[in-house]
């Protein structure tokens, strides 16, 4: 057997290339000093380590110990290395790990994820190739399939999982849910419930794999979304977990509206509340918690109204209110309060916490289209200010108070629908007026001033003539960006 001292003699005579053709000559396991071979890894990783490492994979494949240790020396040489990275990628070693792990075991395959989570962690272009490679996710698939007893095996697996799920490659993430993929990631779940990270990385997995609308509609019919629920539940203090499951429900729900009416009988919405509530000094938390009401809501009648009895208002509003610079948080707040403003208590729920004022300030504050296009929605909604065309003036302030009394005695409630009137009139005279003044000036071939209340005035007058109670709801959006 070669000795440690004998690969000493070889680097102090500086005959590294007889070392790495020597080490690729050991055909035989039992005449290889593994601990020589890690010595020698170390000892000359700056003149060529990681090709003769690479080697040794390809050629001594069949023994165990020799992957192993090679596995472990790859990812130390790699460790805080960027160019060691670099080179194992050009080397090809990330598919030689991979390689391997086919009839591994159990510790040869951990020490194989290691290295290769490790390495693909440290390159965003290999995450992507990942992510669109069908040579790379089935192995991966297949480990987390076939290690059901083991937790530490299952949990890196998952870990890489994440990476292919995060390419976003339809294809690919509609194979994974067209094999009963998610059935198996739940079970681990169930498996290793109090194992923090194996719970977050089979969130980070199906958030990627909601993007498809196939498997937004698996998601529902094998119960990952009560188990997404149920997760965020039992980790409600982890954040990273608890921002995880908002993302796979958020997604869930884009465009479903199955999803969503389930999400809702599963007291999503509370435990979305509640989540926002806990984390109320976590961006990241209120983001994703305003996203996903959001999309809860969208062109969902049970969700709009199960939002406004379960405090959602109050909590968007507290939202906006924590992180008043946060372009995300408040676009995603505003959106879902422009959704809900259908259901006529949400309406007034907002009236009375002075949601006027709040939004008004987002708009000032924060340049974003899509914010200012929203706010000012929702404040034409809440706030209305209607004059007439020499008639006089129509005008019903929301703000000022729900309820007023009448000359009789009575109390007349303003309703959205009777706001709605209000401004059916209101517009068709507006319009009229504008297009007679239009008709004037162009008579003396004067260019018009652009009115920027024509187009909404013509976009609700189009909404009346069509039969509808305000606007349509705002589009969900998917969580991940």
């Amino acid at each position: 057997m070669r000795s440690r001292g004998f690969l000493l003699t070889l680097l102090a005579e500086r005959a590294l290339g007889d070392s790495f053709r020597l080490v690729v000559s050991w055909r035989s396991a039992d005449r290889v000093d593994i601990y020589c071979l890690g010595f020698l890894v170390f000892s000359i990783a700056a003149a060529g380590g990681l090709r003769i490492l690479a080697e040794v994979l390809k050629v001594h494949g069949d023994s165990q110990a020799l992957v192993r240790t090679s596995a472990h020396a790859i990812r130390n040489l790699t460790l805080n290395c960027p160019e060691n990275v670099l080179l194992s990628k050009q080397l090809g070693i990330p598919k030689l790990l991979l390689l391997r792990t086919s009839g591994a075991s159990e510790a040869t395959r951990i020490q194989l994820l290691l290295t290769l989570g490790h390495i693909t962690r440290c390159d965003e272009e290999l995450q992507k190739q990942f992510g669109n490679d069908v040579d790379y996710c089935v192995p991966i698939a297949k480990i987390v399939k076939d290690a059901p007893d083991s937790e530490k095996l299952s949990e890196l697996s998952v870990e890489m999982l994440s990476v292919v799920a995060n390419g976003r490659n339809e294809e690919i993430l509609n194979m994974l849910g067209e094999s009963a993929f998610i059935s198996v990631l739940l079970k681990r779940q169930d498996q290793f419930s109090d194992n923090v990270n194996l719970n977050y990385q089979v969130c980070k997995v199906l958030r990627g794999m909601a993007f498809t609308r196939v498997n937004r509609e698996l998601l529902r019919r094998q119960g990952g979304i009560g188990k997404t629920i149920e997760v965020m539940h039992n980790f409600s203090h982890e954040v990273d977990v608890v921002e995880q499951c908002l993302c796979v429900l958020s997604n869930a729900c884009y465009r479903s509206v199955e999803n969503q009416e389930c999400l809702g009988k599963s007291s999503g919405i509370q435990e979305t509340l509640r989540a926002m509530e806990i984390h109320r000094d976590k961006v990241q938390i209120q983001d994703r918690g305003c996203r996903a009401l959001r999309n809860f809501a969208d062109s969902c009648e049970y969700n709009i109204r199960l939002e406004g009895t379960a405090g959602a208002v109050e909590g968007l509003v507290l939202a906006m209110l924590s992180f008043p610079e946060s372009q995300e948080v408040n676009e995603q707040a505003v959106a879902a309060l422009l959704n809900i403003t259908k259901h006529e208590k949400n309406f007034l729920v907002m009236v009375e916490k002075d949601v006027v004022d709040i939004v008004r300030k987002a708009r000032q504050n924060i340049e974003s289209e899509e914010l200012y296009k929203n706010a000012t929605r929702l404040i034409d909604i809440l706030e209305v200010s209607i004059s007439g065309n020499g008639d006089g003036a129509i005008t019903r302030s929301l703000t000022r108070g729900v309820t007023r009394n009448a000359s009789g005695g009575g109390s007349v409630t303003i309703t959205r629908a009777k706001t709605e009137q209000f401004r059916e009139r209101g517009m068709t005279r507006r319009i009229s007026k504008i297009r007679s003044q239009s008709a004037q000036r162009s008579k003396k071939d004067e260019p018009m001033e652009p009115d920027s209340s024509l187009k909404s005035a013509i976009t609700h007058l189009k909404r009346a003539v069509k039969g509808e109670q305000g606007p349509p709801p705002v589009p969900g959006t998917n969580a991940s960006r």
